[in-house]
């Protein structure tokens, strides 16, 4: 493997942009055990059949943006002729270098997700895995327009999205919880808005949400993502949900209800523009 770990230069890093950073770097040996991720065994995700039913003939050059500890890497590089992974936490990069060290088609490079110019036209296909999530809509937004310019005309963009509306029902489900318990309406209002709202996780009016109550992340409806994909570009958007197992979601304190529908994230595929 051809690994090259640029640093990222950290005068240009705003104070919140390198707190971020600094965080994910400090949770990186520990990632499996700290973030519920789509990739992860048990979790329905239409990825893989995707990938499998993908005619990558057309498509040989992948990016893989905040490629994180590079779980999707070596998938990536069974299907295509040159596959990169970018991040800015150089402690990932660590992590996705040794476990790809055998893939000799993959490349790693550390780098801001907002400034892709090097890569501009370079990419046939991009794949974003709850990458889109940053601190607010737009650094979120940004992320996605330097996307679209890396970019080759017509070229593939598949991601997944981070569901706002997942968490309103994760909410919903909690509410309902404390009234079968036996509590009056109001006090299960006030039980379930005191974990979701008043510990700083859920921001209604951002739409963003933070696990630790302090670094918070962008997150998207169902009808927010093909409507920013369009305004950016992009074409023939479809939408799908990944379906995260209870049993997953309980280890990782996203709740337990075996009887309700699973709780999900969003699967984007789009097309750039001709």
């Amino acid at each position: 493997m051809n690994s090259k770990s640029n640093k990222v230069e950290s005068e240009n890093l705003k104070e919140r942009d390198r707190e971020y950073m600094e965080w994910w770097d400090s949770i990186a040996f520990e990632y499996e055990s700290k973030v519920l991720s789509p990739l992860y065994s048990g979790v329905k995700n239409p990825i893989w059949d995707f990938l499998g039913q993908l005619n990558t003939k057309d498509y040989k050059k992948a990016l893989d943006l905040g490629c994180g500890t590079g779980k999707l890497l070596d998938s990536l590089s069974q299907h295509f002729e040159e596959v990169w992974g970018i991040d800015w936490s150089k402690n990932m990069l660590q992590i996705a270098e040794s476990t790809n060290s055998s893939n000799k088609n993959v490349r790693l490079k550390r780098m801001d997700i907002r400034n892709l110019e090097i890569f501009y036209d370079y990419f046939d296909a991009i794949f974003s895995i709850n990458t889109i999530a940053s601190y607010s809509f737009a650094a979120a937004r940004q992320m996605l327009e330097e996307t679209f310019k890396a970019l080759r005309v017509g070229g593939l963009f598949v991601a997944i999205f981070p569901a706002f509306d997942a968490v309103l029902y994760q909410r919903e489900l909690t509410y309902e919880a404390y009234v079968e318990e036996g509590l009056a309406p109001s006090k299960a209002t006030q039980k379930a808005d005191d974990y979701f709202v008043r510990r700083n996780k859920l921001n209604l009016k951002e739409r963003t949400y933070a696990d630790d109550g302090v670094h918070d992340e962008k997150m998207f409806t169902e009808d927010e993502i093909p409507s920013l994909l369009q305004a950016l570009g992009f074409k023939d958007i479809i939408t799908k949900k990944v379906l995260y197992p209870w049993d997953l979601c309980k280890k990782y304190g996203y709740g337990y209800f075996p009887d309700k529908p699973e709780i999900w994230d969003w699967f984007s595929i789009a097309h750039k523009q001709l």
